[in-house]
């Protein structure tokens, strides 16, 4: 999934949101649940080697992954890391715009734990 190093387009949060359609959980013969951490983390958005994305990038594309997954009533798994959240997030924007999409998806959506989401995937 090539995405710009600077000043995301249109075309690659589309190309984030269509990612997630492959990273739900799913269940192994073993019995064992997976749940694959939604597209792109906090380093491949801040930390790459090439230039970085802005607080306000990352902000966008997660405004598109959570619309999405609660449109498809899908999983959202957002994997951060503190000493990159605390430096770049400070105000923990992040997270208050997932709650706050959640909260006003009127019941479609909910903040939800391993156990929930092992149970769904079994379903």
């Amino acid at each position: 999934m090539p995405v710009s190093p600077e000043n995301p387009t249109p075309a690659d949060f589309e190309a984030v949101v269509k990612a997630q359609t492959t990273n739900q959980p799913f269940i192994y013969t073993s019995g064992l649940v997976e749940v694959p951490m939604s597209p792109l983390g906090d380093v491949a958005s801040f930390r790459r080697k090439d230039k970085k994305w802005k607080l306000a990038d990352f902000l966008t594309m997660l405004r598109h992954n959570v619309a999405w997954a609660i449109d498809n009533r899908a999983t959202f798994d957002l994997l951060t890391h503190p000493s990159i959240m605390s430096v770049e997030d400070p105000e923990f924007r992040a997270f208050e715009l997932i709650c706050d999409l959640v909260n006003q998806s009127q019941g479609r959506a909910a903040i939800a734990g391993l156990d929930a989401l092992a149970a769904r995937a079994k379903a």
